[in-house]
């Protein structure tokens, strides 16, 4: 080989059972999984690897400054005044609608 890839695979983010880990140092989330290649589909032979890739997508610090003019809310006042309610009690016999 001459140093050029000879293939190629693309996983998906939380594809192939893929590992989510945050990081604290270096700061960033790391993605890994364990891929398999096997020469038969059902047994083990001594050519068959297994590759546990680890990719990290690193933070980056930034500090952002600006002005910010905040306001009080204004306020309102509102008055509206409530009629009292009228109730009537009556005694019904037996019932809630029964005679009076």
């Amino acid at each position: 080989m001459d140093g050029h890839p000879i293939g190629g695979i693309k996983l998906n983010h939380g594809a192939c059972d893929m590992d989510r880990q945050r990081m604290i140092a270096p700061e960033g989330m790391q993605f890994s999984t364990v891929i398999v290649i096997s020469f038969h589909p059902l047994f083990i032979t001594k050519t068959d690897r297994a590759f546990h890739i680890k990719c990290l997508y690193r933070e980056t610090v930034q500090t952002v400054n600006s002005q910010l003019e905040v306001s009080s809310l204004p306020t309102e006042s509102i008055a509206h005044d409530m009629p009292m309610p009228i109730c009537t009690y009556t005694i019904r016999k037996d019932e809630i609608d029964g005679p009076i």
